[in-house]
């Protein structure tokens, strides 16, 4: 039966905007109708107000309903961060056509019961429509030509690029990179980018040995200086040329494993997917930590929710997964260098409107954490999330 209806899912989501629209339309028109009978209240011959106030707030929560479904189904492939504006701007219009047809009908019919109210209503409806169709369409959701519209036969091709960053990790990079080369074919990856961000061993000698012995493409971006994570990430992000942009640290405590289903979310309307140590069960994967990085790790979300936000449960997570126009747009933006990158991160992908995915993946504790605790590390922390709040405000 579920594979029934994901299939049924799949097709709709291919099926021509018109008909999807029409879909949606007729969830909204049900949403406006049941609102319009209950302000009306069962009066067939209301005042001109009463009629108006019953159409506006009927047409107010349908245009609600009707944004929330018509951005993830129907135009979804061309969101922009001000496409929440341009929609409500089109309903506007919408409403006052909408108003005027009803009244105009209203004076010709004449209707005296309710059914007929509702019938002059539809007539109404049917006006708005044709405009709200063409607005939406070409205005509020109007196609970026940088954003094509994904179908199971392009992510089916589609090339990841792998940014890891590194320091100081020549015990582990080179059975990094051999777990990597035998993943990179089924789980379509274009290219590895390692930034090696001042390591002080041979971190980058390794790589380039590595690299010079395999057909993967392995590319190494060395930076002068240790800035951190987030200085790292974004130095490889913007040298990636994927479709898609994924991330994992050089432990691989988050395996390459989590890219396809992260990839089939990307195909429902996703713009970024990020990970989440939780299992779908409430298991939490990060209770394998020591305990004093678990007791860092609570004090550090505490700290989060309190000064910046996100609805998110696992911002640290290692794994995350983004369109190429997504991380282009929000990678340079960021201006964390040290550990509170992920939340700068995910505060500017919110600040654009990009649909944002949690996906739980399996996580393992490795050791060798390149992150120690200390009072001077928390400080830090501390004001990078502060920091973070004042540029960005509260997510």
């Amino acid at each position: 039966m579920s594979s029934t209806l994901e299939l049924l899912a799949r097709r709709l989501r291919h099926a021509p905007a018109f008909l999807r629209f029409a879909i949606v339309g007729g969830i909204a028109t049900t949403v406006d109708f049941t609102f319009f009978n209950i302000v009306l209240g069962g009066r067939g011959d209301p005042s001109t107000t009463h009629l108006l106030a019953a159409a506006t707030t009927g047409f107010g929560f349908a245009t609600y309903a009707s944004y929330q479904l018509n951005s993830r189904f129907t135009f979804r492939a061309s969101r922009s961060s001000n496409a929440l504006g341009r929609y409500f701007g089109v309903a506007t219009v919408g409403l006052l056509i909408h108003n005027a047809t009803l009244l105009l009908l209203r004076s010709w019919l004449d209707p005296v019961t309710v059914l007929e109210l509702n019938a002059v209503k539809f007539g109404a409806l049917g006006a708005s429509m044709i405009w709200n169709y063409l607005g939406y369409r070409h205005v509020a959701f109007r196609a970026s030509p940088e954003r094509p519209e994904l179908t199971s036969e392009t992510v089916a091709v589609a090339t990841v690029s792998l940014v890891i960053p590194t320091y100081n990790e020549e015990q582990r990079i080179t059975s990094t990179l051999d777990l990597l080369i035998a993943d990179a074919e089924p789980f379509q990856l274009l290219e590895v980018v390692i930034v090696d961000d001042g390591s002080h061993d041979r971190t980058a000698e390794l790589v380039t040995a590595r690299a010079a012995e395999t057909d993967l493409p392995i590319h190494l971006i060395q930076l002068p200086r240790n800035r951190g994570k987030g200085a790292a990430l974004r130095a490889g992000a913007a040298e990636a040329v994927g479709d898609y942009v994924a991330f994992l640290d050089a432990d691989l405590s988050t395996t390459t494993s989590a890219i396809p289903r992260a990839l089939a979310a990307i195909e429902a309307g996703a713009d970024v997917v990020i990970g989440t140590r939780i299992s779908p069960d409430g298991v939490d994967f990060r209770r394998t930590q020591p305990r004093i990085r678990q007791l860092s790790g609570r004090i550090f979300v505490a700290l989060r929710r309190l000064i910046v936000g996100l609805p998110y449960a696992d911002t640290q997570c290692p794994f995350k997964l983004f369109t190429k126009q997504a991380a282009r747009l929000v990678y340079p933006e960021v201006q964390t260098d040290g550990w509170s990158f992920d939340v700068e991160l995910l505060a500017r992908a919110r600040q654009h409107n990009l649909r944002i995915i949690e996906l739980p993946v399996h996580w393992r504790h490795v050791g060798g954490s390149q992150l120690h605790t200390s009072p001077w590390t928390a400080l830090r922390v501390l004001r990078e999330l502060i920091s973070i709040r004042v540029r960005v405000g509260r997510a």
